[in-house]
């Protein structure tokens, strides 16, 4: 049996304070993210959601160190976003996959491993594969895969060396029913050893399953953080959603 801790004695994985990211020159010059402030504990399994545009996968990136902030502070584990340590602590799986096409399965899992610096890459490679349900195509080049099957190995690269957090932009799009829930049961196990979770998706209903924390990200701003049962106490979470973009429109 798992104990969980309490949310109040877990330290803060993610902490966002005051982010602000802007795109372009001059007067084209628009904002991505307002003033962002948000915080995930350990342990949590926080959604972000939000519309087209919203910023959710800038807010991805500055945390990730990808992009430059304009302003405002971000810690991950402990550390800014740049620092190394940090870093091949994270497990990160991107929206869009550029995965080697003449490449196995196997061979790219093993060069993730390499790159993480783990003594054994190619046991964790085998029982990622495994556990994705892409033990059959190990030696498959990743060129003959379907979206579904190039999203589960992206999944296994992100889970290489047991990553403290897991940033995982989109991580069921183009996987099937029966792939989804495999994904879902996956996360949980995640979430079961002390992982960390933060996702970014459009499926709301698998969003509001699976996660116990979620943001809401309109027009750059975060116009709502909180417990999924509180935030979704009385209607679901697409409806939600969907009144905060009319006020915001208003």
């Amino acid at each position: 049996m798992t104990t969980v801790q309490p949310a109040e004695t877990r330290a803060d994985v993610i902490t966002v304070e005051g982010l602000v990211k802007r795109y372009g020159w001059g007067l084209r010059r628009k904002h991505a993210l307002r003033g962002v402030s948000l915080t995930v504990r350990e342990g949590s399994a926080f959604g972000l959601v939000g519309p087209n545009g919203a910023g959710k996968t800038t807010l991805l990136k500055s945390l990730l160190g990808v992009v430059r902030i304009d302003a405002g502070v971000v810690r991950v584990l402990g550390r800014d976003p740049s620092d190394v340590e940090a870093r091949r602590q994270i497990g990160y799986l991107p929206e869009r996959q550029h995965l080697p096409p003449a490449w196995s399965a196997l061979g790219f899992l093993l060069s993730v491993g390499r790159i993480k610096r783990l003594p054994d890459p190619k046991t964790d490679a085998l029982r990622l594969l495994e556990r994705v349900g892409l033990a059959s195509e190990a030696h498959a080049r990743i060129g003959t895969f379907s979206k579904g099957m190039r999203q589960r190995l992206a999944l296994a690269a992100a889970l290489i060396g047991s990553p403290k957090l897991l940033v995982l932009d989109e991580p069921t799009d183009g996987v099937d029913p029966k792939g989804r829930a495999d994904v879902r049961v996956i996360l949980q196990e995640e979430l079961a050893r002390g992982a960390t979770v933060l996702i970014n998706s459009h499926l709301l209903s698998e969003t509001q399953r699976v996660c116990d924390q979620i943001g809401i990200l309109v027009r750059g701003q975060l116009l709502k953080a909180g417990a999924t049962a509180e935030l979704c106490a009385t209607s679901d979470l697409e409806a939600v959603l969907l009144k905060l973009m009319e006020q915001a429109d208003a």
